[in-house]
Parts: C-alpha cells; sequence; structure tokens
C-alpha cells in the first residue's frame, strides 16, 4: 500500500510529548519525545495549547506547521496533503510552500507557521 494512502490522524496530548521550554534567540524551542511514526505520517501534536502538525518523511526528517490552515482555519490533519513541496489544505485548495510558509496559490494570501524540526537521539527539537 502506497504510504500516502498510509496516513494516520492521531492526537497526542500534551502530557504524553511535553517535556520543557528551552531560550533560543528570543524564541522558545520544545524539546519532545520522538512519536512512533511511519513514513508519509502525519500527527497532530498538542504543546500546552498550541496544536502542531507533524509529518515524517523518513529518517530523521520532519515537517512541522500550524495545524489550522490560515484562509478559514481548516484542521490540517484532516484536510492537509503534502505534494512534492508543498503543504496542500483540500477545503479550499490553498498551497503553502514547506520551506517558509508562503503561500503558492490558491485561497489563501496569508502564510502558514512552518517550525524547524531537528532531531536529537529519541527526542524533537521544534522551533
Amino acid at each position: 500500500m502506497p504510504w500516502y494512502k498510509r496516513i494516520i490522524n492521531q492526537i497526542i496530548t500534551a502530557d504524553q510529548l511535553f517535556h520543557f521550554y528551552i531560550p533560543v534567540s528570543g524564541l522558545k524551542s520544545v524539546i519532545v519525545d520522538r512519536p512512533e511514526m511511519r513514513v508519509g505520517e502525519k500527527k497532530k501534536v498538542l504543546i500546552g495549547d498550541k496544536e502542531i502538525l507533524l509529518f515524517y518523511l523518513g529518517g530523521d526528517r520532519y515537517l512541522a506547521f500550524d495545524s489550522k490552515c490560515p484562509h478559514l482555519g481548516c484542521d490540517l490533519s484532516k484536510v492537509g496533503v503534502l505534494i512534492r513541496e508543498e503543504l496542500v489544505c483540500q477545503c479550499h485548495f490553498s498551497h503553502f510552500s514547506v520551506v517558509d510558509g508562503r503561500p503558492i496559490k490558491g485561497a489563501s494570501k496569508r502564510p502558514i507557521r512552518v517550525y524547524p524540526v531537528k532531531v536529537e537521539g529519541g527526542k524533537l527539537i521544534l522551533g
């Protein structure tokens, strides 16, 4: 079965993932346990009151975005898909760059927030 047909939506609570905040150049990075994910899978991660959408690309490669589309707030854990280097919201077909979150085409004129993800051992560092 192709990876894109195996995408599973799963919510991970903050109690399962949240560890602590580390200040980094005026921003806050969040360190969380590396979740069990298959290649192509996406998961919504709750950190405090913030919902982050994680995509696992294999190896140590992850992408992280706000879980709501900036156009009308559609839940990207349900309607978001990756196509090449674009995150696509299937609600109104807004396309966003996975590199910087800028809108490429579609209804949204506002960018989506992209979180850098770094892997260190069994941990993910978001932010």
